[in-house]
């Protein structure tokens, strides 16, 4: 068969077989790498992860059983559907507001900017002299990106190295600039403020 025992594996990732199934962790929410329908649905949808996830009963790869593509049907019953589908979770379900953070950063990001554009405008009728501050309100965007970044690395345990790089890098190359900008403006600030030396 192909249908039924890839079905009990999906089952099996959160419910014990019985008439009805059980939920395996009573009245609790499943564990944040809990695999479920949605996620199995994105497998199968991504040809190139689908093609290294299906799995034998030996553990080889199915498609080192196919000499052509007609033989992939008849192959599909012997491929090991536990190993297959094990550990495919493609975006962690954290019961935290870790996920609603990561979700939403371009609207907590675009409401920290702008409150700090509004209190640099407010500080700017007074006596401003002090750029230090003003530098200090586009340090938002490197605390969202930092938090939104490695929030993203942490609940998407399947993601590509490829794309996990060019997150990291965007944030080192780009999102930093801020910090690096007020980091100067700073000893620039303190070192303008600095005693004269006695010759």
């Amino acid at each position: 068969g192909i249908v039924k025992p890839r079905f009990n594996a999906m089952l099996s990732e959160t419910f014990i077989a019985g008439t009805p199934p059980k939920f395996k962790f009573d009245s609790a929410p499943a564990p944040p790498r809990a695999a479920n329908y949605d996620d199995w649905n994105e497998l199968f949808w991504d040809a190139p992860r689908l093609r290294d996830a299906l799995r034998m009963q030996d553990g080889s790869p199915l498609l080192e059983h196919c000499d052509a593509p007609a033989d992939l049907w008849e192959q599909l019953s012997d491929v090991d559907w536990q190993r297959t589908l094990r550990g495919q979770k493609s975006h962690l379900e954290s019961h935290s507001l870790l996920p609603l953070l990561v979700g939403g950063y371009r609207v907590f990001l675009l409401q920290s900017f702008g409150l700090g554009i509004l209190l640099a405008a407010g500080e700017a009728t007074g006596d401003f002299e002090d750029l230090v501050k003003l530098s200090a309100v586009a340090l938002v965007i490197p605390f969202w990106m930092v938090l939104y970044e490695f929030g993203y690395q942490f609940l998407t345990p399947v993601a590509p190295w490829a794309l996990r790089a060019r997150g990291l890098l965007k944030l080192l190359l780009f999102y930093s600039l801020p910090a690096l900008s007020f980091a100067l403006v700073t000893f620039t600030h303190v070192a303008q403020w600095q005693p004269p030396s006695i010759a």
